[in-house]
């Protein structure tokens, strides 16, 4: 709700006083008491990037609003798909962990039947393998 005030309170003062008026406001919005009223808003760097970026460019009266319309959404697009890209890596990556599984049950016990020797101490190698088979099946 805050961000719609504080964008309330920027365009009534751009309406009344003209763009430029807002020029400081934008340019450093450290300093704007618009931004300060707004604590939760002005605190949130993303968020004051994103809002002194376009209206900058407003500003400036370089561009018309379905170009700055356009590129809003191209960057809020932007924005969502590099926020999803390691919940998707985690993801592809979890599909293949089966295989792992299968793999340490196969290689496990095949493992375990080549190294039976009759050498001394072969039954604490032999333990400490099948152990290691055992908890590499189960996993």
């Amino acid at each position: 709700m805050e961000l719609m005030a504080l964008l309330y309170d920027i365009l009534q003062k751009a309406r009344k006083e003209g763009l430029m008026a807002i020029e400081k406001d934008v340019e450093s919005p450290g300093e704007s008491e618009l931004f300060k009223k707004y604590a939760t808003v002005g605190n949130d760097h993303h968020v004051v990037e994103f809002m002194t970026d376009y209206l900058r460019m407003m500003v400036s009266g370089n561009l018309n609003a379905h170009e700055i319309e356009s590129l809003m959404d191209s960057e809020i697009d932007t924005h969502h798909h590099e926020a999803h890209a390691a919940v998707a890596a985690i993801g592809r990556m979890s599909g293949g962990l089966p295989a792992f599984g299968i793999v340490a049950a196969v290689l496990g016990p095949a493992a375990l039947t080549t190294s039976r020797s009759l050498l001394w101490g072969a039954t604490v190698k032999l333990g400490r393998k099948s152990l290691v088979a055992s908890v590499m099946t189960l996993a």
